[in-house]
């Protein structure tokens, strides 16, 4: 189970996990909501659709990897 008590992030997380086991397509939302220990109602509260879901994936992790980057803007080029 993920290391967090947000449902929201719990979604993501178990919503991450499931896609790069089974694929995007082959991954109902079901699946999504019951891995993650929530209602199909509570995760269209969040997201409108899997498609949501997956584009709040993509935000997140392009947001981790500019931070991850920040150190590297101060560095004087060679």
């Amino acid at each position: 189970m993920p290391k967090t008590d947000n449902k929201k992030d719990i979604i993501v997380q178990s919503a991450l996990r499931l896609f790069a086991a089974h694929g995007y397509a082959s991954t109902p939302v079901s699946l999504i909501a019951k891995t993650a220990a929530v209602s199909q109602g509570l995760l269209y509260n969040f997201f409108p659709g899997k498609e949501a879901l997956l584009r709040e994936m993509i935000e997140l992790g392009a947001a981790d990897i500019a931070r991850s980057m920040d150190g590297y803007q101060t560095i004087n080029d060679p």
